[in-house]
């Protein structure tokens, strides 16, 4: 009888013994997942700060682009109307003249 109870109590011993060890494991592994998590997250963060700064780089160079685009348009229609008035100004003298003329009248 006493072997039976000594085995009954190395059962429960081994039985606390394997519940320990299980939770011991599954705590590790959560502090694992953990860690995994957050370096994940810190990673992708630094790919989502570098991709972010990418595409503003991106969106500024365009922007230039494009400003000097239009500042070349802009000169070049400035450069048109004053070569017309240039071409034109004795003529535009003279038309203003004879409609202050004709207004007097």
């Amino acid at each position: 009888m006493d072997d039976i109870v000594k085995k009954i109590i190395s059962i429960d011993k081994d039985a606390v013994n394997i519940k320990l060890k299980t939770e011991e494991i599954m705590n590790q592994r959560e502090r694992q997942l953990k860690e995994n998590l957050q370096e994940l997250e810190k990673r992708y963060m630094e790919e989502g700060r570098i991709e972010g700064e990418d595409i503003y780089k991106k969106i500024i160079k365009e922007s230039e682009e494009e400003i000097e685009r239009l500042e070349y348009k802009d000169s070049k229609i400035l450069k048109d109307i004053e070569n017309s008035y240039k071409e034109n100004k004795k003529r535009l003298v003279e038309d203003l003249w004879v409609g202050l003329f004709r207004m007097e009248e």
